[in-house]
């Protein structure tokens, strides 16, 4: 135990910039969820409060079909529509590909290029699938999750900007500016998925 925290021990968990680009993952992540909170308080029709119930009590497959059945039934224009669920889709890549990274145990590799990954298979728990992932990996992940978030803020400022009644400041900001503000953007590509894992381990015995 020290008190100075950039003095860490020894622990055997990889190297440290793979250690902050798993960090930047988890943080962007709640970047990610706050987007689609977002589009749901905007398509879902529910408070805010009954959102964040919502939110709170419910899996992410849950609230992705909220989305996706309140824009298929509200939406009237097809391209919005299709943008919406374009999210939908980048969102659940990159909710599946934090919870492989997050929901591991992490362990240095004989090359120190290489960050191993083991996880405990959903459909048989007693067998072990391990991923060995570069930092450019790891990297790719996180800055995927940062453009989907990105493009769900997006979304939500062309859903404002399109379907409220705008305060006079928004008028006083350059028009070039208010044009953007009210574009559909641009759906970006869909996030890589991470590699699939290695053979899973024998069964013991």
């Amino acid at each position: 135990m020290t008190d100075d925290p950039d003095n860490w021990p020894r622990y055997e968990v990889g190297q440290p910039k793979h250690i902050h680009a798993l960090g930047v993952v988890a943080a962007m992540y709640n970047h990610l969820e706050f987007a689609l909170f977002c589009l749901t308080l905007d398509y879902a029709g529910l408070t805010n409060k009954t959102t964040q119930w919502l939110f709170a009590n419910t899996s992410n497959n849950t609230r992705l079909d909220l989305l996706k059945r309140s824009v298929t039934e509200k939406e009237a224009n097809p391209s919005v529509k299709d943008s919406v669920l374009h999210f939908a889709d980048c969102f659940d890549i990159c909710a599946e590909n934090r919870n492989i990274l997050m929901h591991s145990m992490v362990n240095k590799a004989e090359d120190a290029a290489i960050l191993n990954f083991a996880k405990a298979s959903r459909n048989d728990p007693s067998r072990v699938n391990t991923l060995n992932l570069r930092l450019e990996d790891i990297r790719r992940t996180a800055d995927e999750i940062a453009t989907v978030y990105s493009y769900g803020t997006r979304l939500h400022t062309y859903f404002i900007t399109n379907n409220s009644t705008l305060t006079p400041e928004f008028y006083k900001i350059p028009e070039d500016m208010q044009t953007w503000l009210r574009a559909l953007p641009n759906k970006p590509a869909l996030p890589s998925k991470l590699s699939k894992p290695n053979p899973p381990t024998p069964k013991a015995g």
